[in-house]
């Protein structure tokens, strides 16, 4: 499996700069080698600054995009730079995507969503600028009757299934489209999504309302940035088996 980090994404960014105490290459370092071991996957990162193009996404069999940074609005000491999409550039990643190349798209909470809709929408769900929070009593926890029958979550033969989320907070996903289907709701309301998934042509799309899941821990607890959740509960499981489903190998 060929898997294509958009490097102009927030979490590619964070991953390539030393943010606090956490050193350059380590933000990512966790779900990489998974998606690696566990995959068998080759991982690459797109260069930052340049948009993504038709001729990289034809040889990707998955685009991961971890965040579009839609303004330079970030905490003090994060020295990233914004990337909102050009038009075509959602033209080829919409292109490539009805071609077969699956996209898992991690978006993000209140302030970090803009970007991220605009290319949802084009699979029929919507990243509202909201966050899901559940302060002051910690993480967030999503199991149960939250968990929609879905291969994402089951794993199929040779995946682990999924039973709970853990994260700190997300972001709201709203379909928009007959075509998208849940995959984990968020209790706050019967079409709130943190989780869903559309086809498009022959590719297909999972979206996923928090980035942070796919943080390696932060070795000095809180702070910037904010404490990966990749580890957690059965997060791991949960983003492997999404790009298995993006790809084609679950079904």
């Amino acid at each position: 499996m060929q898997i294509l980090f958009d490097g102009n994404a927030l979490q590619s960014q964070v991953h390539r700069r030393a943010i606090g105490p956490q050193p350059a290459g380590v933000r990512l370092e966790e779900p990489i080698a998974a998606l690696k071991n566990g995959l068998s996957a080759e991982v690459e990162f797109t260069v930052e600054g340049d948009p993504l193009s038709a001729a990289v996404l034809e040889e990707t069999d998955v685009l991961a995009i971890p965040t579009r940074p839609p303004n330079e609005s970030f905490p003090p000491g994060m020295d990233l730079s914004a990337a909102p999409y050009t038009d075509d550039e959602i033209d080829r990643i919409v292109d490539a995507v009805e071609r077969g190349t699956g996209l898992v798209l991690f978006t993000n909470h209140t302030g970090l969503t803009q970007e991220d809709d605009r290319l949802a929408e084009q699979f029929g769900i919507e990243a509202l600028d909201f966050t899901y929070y559940n302060h002051p009593s910690g993480d967030c926890s999503l199991e149960g009757n939250q968990m929609v029958v879905h291969p994402i979550l089951s794993g199929g033969p040779e995946g682990a299934s999924v039973d709970q989320i853990v994260f700190e907070n997300c972001g709201l996903l709203w379909k928009s489209s007959p075509s998208a289907a849940p995959v984990v709701r968020l209790p706050s309301h019967e079409r709130a999504f943190f989780s869903a998934t559309a086809q498009s042509g022959i590719g297909r799309v999972v979206v996923v309302a928090d980035s942070g899941i796919l943080g390696s821990k932060n070795p000095q607890g809180r702070g910037v940035p904010e404490p990966g959740y990749f580890d957690r509960a059965d997060n791991r499981a949960f983003v492997l088996n999404a790009f298995r489903w993006a790809a084609g190998e679950l079904t």
